[in-house]
């Protein structure tokens, strides 16, 4: 699986790069088929957010802490300090990584209200050669 991944270089400016999770056949539940699934990934919370689309414009920013965010509702444009933009509509996942430095900048796409959920994944889940690693 193909997610976007926004990382931070040695000085301080945001790229995108397309980040490769590992995908194979495994159980998934009692009863259901075997899936598709990426391994599992340790993470240390979960956080739902609910806003406005006119609160996403707010500047530049780095992200809070390295997590995963999955667009559940609306569609958000993201740019990074490279100058490239990157579109997320419901169903797409994001990996930020741009924790320090002048990070990145949301707009809103349409004006649906936006729903999203932030995983937080631990420092030591690292990123090699663009794969995600355990």
């Amino acid at each position: 699986m193909i997610i976007s991944h926004i990382y931070v270089d040695e000085h301080g400016e945001s790229h995108f790069a397309d980040l490769e999770l590992p995908e194979s056949i495994m159980p998934s539940a009692p009863g259901l088929p075997d899936m598709l699934s990426t391994p599992s990934m340790e993470a240390t919370s979960l956080r739902l957010i609910s806003t406005k689309p006119e609160a996403m414009a707010r500047g530049w920013h780095p992200a809070p802490g390295r997590q995963f965010s999955l667009m559940l509702k609306g569609s958000v444009a993201v740019e990074v300090s490279d100058g490239e933009i990157r579109q997320f509509a419901p169903g797409s996942v994001l990996f930020f990584e741009d924790v320090w430095g002048k990070g990145h900048l949301n707009h809103a796409i349409d004006t649906d209200d936006i729903l999203l959920g932030f995983v937080a994944v631990p420092d030591h889940t690292i990123v090699v050669d663009g794969e995600i690693a355990r």
